[in-house]
């Protein structure tokens, strides 16, 4: 009966172990995902300065042509 009881507990830790590695495993998958995510906006925000950096260079050149053709 004892050694039931302590078989009962040992099981019992075991799957408390086991759940609580998996809440872990979980939360780093969430945190791992929340900088994945964070990244691919931070590379979206860099694509879009860029283009609108390149989208003024363009748009200075075609001022200054225009006003050494004028």
């Amino acid at each position: 009966m004892l050694r039931k009881l302590l078989l009962s507990f040992a099981e019992q830790n075991l799957l408390r172990k086991l759940l609580l590695s998996f809440a872990a495993q979980n939360a780093l998958r969430e945190h791992w995902l929340s900088f994945a995510q964070q990244n691919l906006l931070r590379k979206l925000l860099l694509s879009f300065a860029e283009q609108n950096l390149l989208r003024k260079l363009l748009l200075s050149f075609a001022e200054q042509n225009c006003f050494e053709s004028c």
